[in-house]
């Protein structure tokens, strides 16, 4: 079965290439042939361009996707995901916090899924923990599901991604994702994997700002608005 790799870049000049480097090596480990990676550069103000059009030169796998302005995660995601050519879609991001031997569990043994979810053991602040932790209970409430983890790297079959319209443009993106498969398919996996914490740059993806627009697309998709 064949799998396209998104990943979504955002001013990630430092972390691109380990990022790349660690993809290749898992892809090595499972044996993988039939397979693209796809680059989604999301208005990047810093060289993360010019490195990925580097990488590209080196292998004829590699694909840009470059949004001339900033457009977010999720548009940029499911943007990758609908030029791809291959079976299966999975989107890995580009901070390098998953190293090969985590990325290989999810990129071996896909095929009889119809997607794969991930659930993440990583090492955060008690606050962090509480606020995720409380999201996943509060997701599980509201629609009454029983998921582990919402915000995860999913892995989807590509013809499921023409059945579903994300409306989300924060954080919960992911979640009304998740939601989406789960009413398609009760056939899928949820694999355990370990990141790491970014040793480059900064994340902008958890703050007051954040959260507070994850809820209020939370309780939209809830209201059907």
């Amino acid at each position: 079965m064949s799998i396209s790799i998104n990943i979504p870049v955002y001013n990630e000049e430092f972390n691109i290439e380990d990022t790349y480097n660690n993809l290749i090596k898992a892809i090595k480990i499972v044996k993988l042939t039939d397979y693209e990676i796809i680059f989604i550069n999301d208005g990047s103000i810093d060289n993360s361009l010019k490195i990925i059009k580097k990488i590209s030169k080196k292998n004829n796998k590699v694909k840009i996707i470059n949004n001339e302005k900033n457009l977010g995660l999720a548009i940029s995601v499911f943007k990758a995901f609908k030029k791809s050519k291959k079976e299966f879609v999975w989107w890995l991001p580009s901070d390098n916090n998953v190293k090969k031997i985590e990325i290989a569990k999810v990129i071996s043994d896909y095929s009889k899924t119809d997607f794969i979810l991930t659930k993440h053991i990583m090492s955060r602040t008690p606050f962090r923990k509480f606020v995720s932790h409380g999201y996943t209970i509060l997701v599980n409430v509201i629609f009454l599901l029983n998921i582990p983890y919402y915000n995860g790297l999913f892995l989807i079959k590509k013809k499921m991604i023409k059945k579903i319209k994300i409306k989300s443009r924060s954080q919960f993106w992911m979640g009304e994702m998740v939601i989406n498969l789960l009413k398609l398919s009760n056939n899928y996996e949820i694999r355990t994997i370990k990141l790491t914490e970014r040793k480059k740059g900064t994340s902008n993806i958890f703050n007051f700002k954040q959260l507070y627009l994850t809820i209020m697309d939370l309780i939209k998709f809830r209201l059907g608005i």
